[in-house]
């Protein structure tokens, strides 16, 4: 293993030149390396967006609400799907939402803040009126791969505000 050491010590010392080639290229694959890493890093980054939401409709197993929204990113507008419950929906706005399938009369009822909503249409109006816009995440290299995010935070004022425009 010595004379390995010894012998490339000797050869990057009697020749300046090589041992500049060398290191150039170490630095070279370092830089190609890091680039790499970089680009890789950039492909995966997420961002997090306001999207209008465009409907609602209540499946038959009533345990959440499908969503299908609409956002724009760099000028085009893009349109997903996603799933969420009622309860992450609203966010605390209010009491806990309860959704249940009225097997009686075959549509879905929900039980909120004392009041009680029966069917798709009275359902969507009732959550599109508390809640119109969502918080998404989607990928920065293709922003049709998006879903919903239940919000911690509300939506801000002056973000609802651009979105209807």
């Amino acid at each position: 293993m010595e004379g390995w050491q010894s012998a490339l010590s000797s050869a990057l010392t009697a020749t300046p030149g090589i041992a500049a080639w060398v290191f150039a290229l170490i630095g070279v694959g370092l830089a190609i390396l890091l680039g790499l890493r970089f680009y890789n890093w950039r492909l995966k980054r997420s961002f997090q967006a306001v999207a209008g939401i465009r409907s609602i409709r209540v499946p038959a197993d009533a345990d959440e609400l499908e969503l299908e929204y609409e956002f724009r990113h760099r000028g085009h507008e893009y349109s997903g799907k996603g799933r969420l419950s009622p309860a992450q929906l609203l966010d605390g706005r209010g009491a806990e939402p309860v959704l249940r399938h009225n097997a009686e009369i075959d549509l879905p009822v929900l039980y909120w803040n004392e009041q009680t909503y029966v069917g798709d249409e009275a359902i969507e109006h009732a959550l599109l009126a508390k809640r119109p816009v969502l918080r998404i995440r989607f990928l920065s290299a293709d922003p049709s791969r998006n879903f919903p995010v239940p919000s911690i935070l509300p939506v801000a004022a002056e973000e609802r505000r651009d979105r209807q425009l």
